[in-house]
């Protein structure tokens, strides 16, 4: 019921440029024999040998604009019948990152996917360096300067902003090219909040007062909260370490100190007047790792923040962590919870719903995370959130260079020029499949509509996603994410003080910053270069 009315609501209220094309429902993509085909390019131009078969996968995650990637198989078959594109489904994101960890682990990388959601990657091999260190993934640098012929002949660069291409960048290396944009906020229902006589809050201390009345008014968990709520903590803990973050920044004299790609942290102070002064400044894995080694997570930062995050997450609903995001949905939408902690994928969909809803919907908005009235000790007062670059399809060298690559690079230029990614978001919008956040491509837009729900989640400036991961977020070994969960669901209903909780989540996140330490070779030196474990 809400995919078909999505389909309705969200087709209309798009800018379309193109008229939607049928979509395969199966794993493999189909040559569709009917209608036009993308692009101005022909037969016999290709940089690759096409009086050969060959095969490109595409392993995308459900519903994350699958309906769009199938579309973009079939139209690109239609151009080049020599190449099958299968675009393989895989359920969710834990079944994802076990395939994922499965291709990349074996020695035989022609059994992996070439295009791939390339972030789930980074974590099982220990980052993007060590993918680059064993040549398992491209360098979309060596890809800029050539032209896209799906672009009107334009160079690949020319479809992106060039400060956002930073954004997907390791030690200067591109390991994917910018889709769309994601956030993290708060949505909130005002007709619950008016009915309680609570204004929409705008510092952290009203949002626990409010809290703190809905859940005396009877609202069992006053927040719903997807699992993507842990960016709170991620925001918390930049609020409280951002002022030192030259400290965990790859400095000169360090072993992987590049002047030509990390000349932006050279005498790096934090500017509080402006919040994209570290868009580009590049953490280093080692001092990190050296630092939580060192405190072990028992720091009174790290207790503070945890403190912190609790005054919040109380009200989160029991177990958020490991909540199905559509049911954290429903919940809001059935008016159990005043607001919503989420992604701004979720933003179309809820804004569909409420509208089938008729007169049983209600008025809602988006907020930032709100700053802080009195910051404790050492904290910033503003917080920063997730606001970043999200659909990060990366490829994998299955085959090394040469041929197959050359393929594979035709189809992801054909996939990311602005009018194939148009109708990639148009597509999978009417088939009620997500859309992350607002566009990344120059000329891709989203209605006036949909641009205004977003508007809480756009901010200049992000937090830094390493902030969360120094104080212990998410911080675990698979084996160990049960402990894990238990000791926060302990805490956060009270049964455990802040610094219990960082006693227990010591040992768990010690093993797995242990892990990272013997997957990089890090020595705990920064000035010596380290060798990657092969």
């Amino acid at each position: 019921m809400k995919k078909r009315f999505l389909a309705t609501v969200l087709a209309a209220a798009l800018s379309l440029s193109a008229v939607l094309t049928g979509c395969t429902t199966g794993g493999t993509a189909s040559v569709n024999d009917g209608g036009g085909s993308s692009g101005t390019v022909s037969a016999g131009n290709e940089a690759w040998d096409s009086s050969k078969k060959d095969k490109i996968v595409l392993s995308v995650i459900n519903n994350y604009y699958t309906a769009g990637w199938k579309q973009m198989a079939e139209e690109y078959m239609k151009l080049h019948p020599e190449t099958e594109v299968v675009v393989d489904v895989v359920a969710d994101n834990d079944a994802y990152t076990q395939k994922v960890t499965t291709w990349l682990t074996s020695d035989d990388l022609t059994q992996a996917a070439d295009i791939i959601h390339i972030n789930f990657a980074s974590g099982p091999m220990g980052g993007y360096n060590v993918m680059y260190e064993k040549d398992m993934i491209y360098d979309f640098n060596d890809m800029m300067d050539e032209t896209n012929p799906y672009n009107g002949g334009k160079k690949v660069s020319e479809a992106f902003n060039k400060d956002d291409l930073p954004l997907l960048q390791d030690l200067g290396k591109q390991y994917a090219l910018p889709f769309d944009f994601v956030g993290v906020a708060i949505m909130y229902n005002k007709d619950i909040l008016d009915k309680n006589n609570i204004a929409v809050p705008t510092t952290n201390e009203e949002l626990v007062a409010a809290c703190t009345k809905l859940k005396e008014a009877g609202f069992e968990a006053p927040i719903a909260a997807t699992s993507e709520a842990s960016w709170y903590l991620s925001s918390i803990a930049d609020a409280a370490l951002r002022a030192k973050e030259q400290d965990f920044l790859v400095q000169a004299g360090d072993g992987l100190y590049d002047a030509a790609t990390m000349s932006v942290n050279d005498g790096f102070t934090f500017n509080e007047n402006d919040w994209t002064c570290d868009r580009y400044t590049i953490m280093s894995g080692e001092r990190i790792a050296a630092y939580q080694m060192e405190n072990k997570f028992l720091d009174d930062t790290t207790v503070a923040v945890w403190d912190e995050f609790r005054k919040v997450a109380q009200f989160f609903q029991t177990n958020y962590a490991s909540s199905s995001s559509t049911e954290v949905l429903s919940s809001f939408e059935l008016g159990n919870s005043a607001f919503l902690l989420s992604g701004s994928w979720n933003v179309g969909v809820l804004n569909s719903d409420i509208q089938e809803m008729g007169e049983d919907g209600f008025e809602w908005g988006t907020m930032a995370f709100p700053k802080y009235e009195n910051a404790p000790s050492g904290f910033q007062s503003e917080l920063r959130t997730l606001y970043s670059v999200g659909n990060a399809m990366g490829i994998i060298k299955t085959n090394g260079d040469g041929d197959h690559l050359e393929r594979v690079k035709d189809f992801y230029k054909f996939c990311y020029s602005p009018e194939n990614s148009q109708k990639m978001f148009e597509t999978t919008l009417a088939a009620g499949n997500f859309v992350q956040g607002p566009p990344a491509i120059i000329g891709v837009e989203l209605s006036e509509e949909l641009n205004n729900k977003l508007a809480g989640f756009v901010q200049e400036g992000a937090v830094k996603g390493d902030f969360g991961g120094i104080v212990g977020q998410d911080k675990y070994q698979t084996a160990d994410q049960g402990s894990y969960i238990e000791a926060l669901n302990s805490f956060l209903k009270g049964d455990l003080t802040a610094k219990e909780f960082c006693e227990k989540l010591s040992p768990i996140a010690v093993k797995s910053v242990q892990e990272s330490i013997d997957k990089n070779g890090y020595d705990l030196d920064p000035a010596t270069k380290d060798e990657v474990k092969s």
